[in-house]
């Protein structure tokens, strides 16, 4: 005789998902605000209670418990407080969320990163500028530089100094040569020339860091 089979559908989705709005949190300044989208998979309303795992001297600002509609979304506003001296790079945030709410009760996780980035001062140039690469104008002898990381594969680095007046937006940069030829390999018209040596300056118009021209 054979057994009686019995099919069991077992649900191995989570019944919440937790996402940051923007996949890297730029911060260049000592305070930064997001938002954490919590999203609801079940047909009931559960209670999301979450914690944080900073590093030393970091400081927080958020709400202790966050209801979720059922099968809906509710957002998670979140206000970070870096120290002043913490070091440029990237964080990695823990998120842990209790979840209460019918039979459901458990934990999930989520990484939010956080990248400290340094802050650009822009000044008005007050005199003429010319685009020589000379930088012989004394507004750059004022602007406060911002120097960025070594070059992939090198030595080299970038010092950024940035400027305006009435018409136009001046950016002065003044990179190192690594220590080897420069890279130079893509060729076709709109290749991925990111993938060589050069610059690229994004203009974020909208603040939304998250994206730029």
């Amino acid at each position: 005789r054979l057994p009686l089979l019995r099919t069991v559908a077992v649900d191995l989705e989570p019944p919440v998902a937790v996402r940051p709005r923007q996949p890297v949190i730029f911060a260049p300044s000592g305070t930064v605000d997001t938002v954490v989208e919590v999203v609801n998979r079940t047909g009931r309303e559960l209670a999301f209670r979450p914690e944080w795992q900073l590093p030393a001297g970091w400081q927080l600002q958020a709400p202790a418990t966050l209801a979720i509609p059922p099968a809906g979304l509710a957002e998670y506003p979140v206000t970070l407080t870096l120290p002043p001296d913490a070091p440029l790079g990237d964080y990695r945030l823990q998120l842990t969320g209790a979840l209460r709410g019918g039979a459901v009760d458990q934990a999930v996780a989520e990484e939010v990163i956080v990248r400290r980035i340094p802050q650009l001062m822009i000044r008005f140039a007050g005199e003429p500028v010319t685009c020589d690469g000379e930088a012989a104008e004394t507004v750059w002898r004022r602007v406060p530089a911002v120097q960025f990381g070594e070059a992939a594969g090198g030595a080299g680095r970038t010092t950024v100094r940035c400027a305006y007046d009435d018409a136009y937006f001046y950016c002065l940069l003044q990179c190192e040569r690594p220590e080897r030829p420069y890279r130079e390999t893509v060729a076709e018209q709109d290749g991925p020339v990111w993938e060589d040596d050069g610059i690229e300056i994004e203009l974020d118009c909208s603040n939304m860091r998250s994206g730029g021209y």
